[in-house]
C-alpha cells in the first residue's frame, strides 16, 4: 500500500509540474514565394515573405543585388526586389 502511495503522490507532482511549467517555445512558420521562377541577367524579380508571427528575416542572394537585406514582420508580409547581376 506504501508503494502505491508513493507512486500515486510522484504522479500528481509530476502532473502538477507539467501544467504549471509555462510555455518556452512556440513553432511558427513563414512563406516565401518569387514573381519568376528564374532570372536573366538585369532581371528583377519581386521575393514576398509573409509570415504570423514576429521577428527579423535576414536575406542574402548569390550572383544578384537586393533592394533590402533585411524585414523586421508583424504578423504580416515584405517584399525584396532582387536583381540578376551574372
Amino acid at each position: 500500500m506504501k508503494k502505491f502511495f508513493n507512486k500515486f503522490i510522484i504522479a500528481i507532482f509530476f502532473t502538477i509540474s507539467i501544467i504549471l511549467i509555462p510555455k518556452l517555445a512556440e513553432a511558427n512558420s513563414f512563406s516565401v514565394s518569387a514573381s519568376k521562377s528564374s532570372l536573366k541577367v538585369g532581371e528583377t524579380a519581386t521575393i514576398t515573405v509573409s509570415t504570423p508571427c514576429t521577428g527579423r528575416f535576414n536575406i542574402s542572394c548569390t550572383n544578384g543585388s537586393l533592394s533590402t537585406d533585411k524585414l523586421w514582420l508583424e504578423n504580416s508580409s515584405g517584399t525584396v526586389n532582387v536583381t540578376a547581376t551574372r
